[in-house]
């Protein structure tokens, strides 16, 4: 199946790139995925370093120069066995995450490209008996970014970058009595990335991709009162690093 230059498309770089095919003007590309998620996560006197394994169900449509593309994850196993050490104390963390965006782009020039898009994403951490603490960091908000792809051989190797300005929140919520309290904020940082994608038969692409998130949570108040607490908001900044490793096989329709 020949292709021309890829369109790397951040929003769902999780995938991949995403690629044209030269002799149609219209097309659609539905991929299927399996990323590795290696997270440093830094919230009031924890670090954590959890690792997540999802899958990644990606659909391309494009028409000329234009696309757009959604992607959702499906978590396949999180890291049950985080210990945290606080107080002279040991707690034991279950992490799940929660992911899905959909982009929009356009190959302005050659293997020159522009997107943007919605995305979401959350972070859920609960704390095992006798804590029984469930914490959720969670993002939703705009992104916008650049890329280039170059053809090498029959292949193809993007880069890019982008920064994403979202609506943040932490929720802490107390399992034995339901109480929970909201911290509103904002997510703001920046996310690059590298792939290569080729074809692997005349029918099907393979697409290899690593992503470097570079996130960071500051809540709105940070004077605000924690319902169940003895700390302020200002202590639920978060850093949210992420370092996504990915694989996809995608047909072209």
């Amino acid at each position: 199946m020949k292709k021309a230059l890829a369109l790397l498309c951040l929003g769902t770089f999780l995938a991949g790139t995403t690629v044209v095919a030269e002799e149609k003007i219209y097309g659609i590309d539905v991929g299927l995925g399996f990323n590795r998620k290696q997270l440093e996560y830094s919230f009031i006197d924890i670090d954590a370093n959890p690792i997540f394994n999802t899958m990644a169900i990606n659909a391309t449509g494009f028409y000329k120069n234009a696309y757009i593309a959604g992607e959702y994850e499906i978590l396949l196993t999180d890291d049950t066995n985080y210990e945290a050490e606080k107080g002279g104390s040991v707690t034991v963390l279950v992490f799940e995450r929660k992911d899905a965006n959909l982009t929009a782009g356009y190959n302005v020039w050659r293997g020159l490209s522009i997107f943007g898009g919605y995305k979401y994403g959350a972070t859920i951490a609960v704390a095992q008996p006798p804590v029984q603490q469930k914490i959720v960091s969670s993002e939703l908000g705009p992104f916008a970014g650049i890329s280039y792809g170059h053809r090498l051989g029959s292949g193809a190797l993007g880069i890019s970058i982008a920064y994403a300005d979202m609506d943040g929140e932490v929720r802490v919520k107390f399992m034995g009595t339901g109480t929970s309290t909201d911290i509103p904020g904002k997510t703001r940082g920046l996310s690059y990335g590298l792939s290569w994608s080729a074809p692997l038969t005349d029918q099907i692409d393979y697409r290899l991709g690593i992503k470097v998130n570079r996130y960071q949570f500051k809540v709105d108040d940070p004077s605000q009162d924690v319902l169940g607490t003895s700390r302020p908001a200002g202590d639920f900044n978060t850093d949210e690093n992420f370092t996504i490793y990915s694989i996809m096989l995608s047909r072209q329709f």
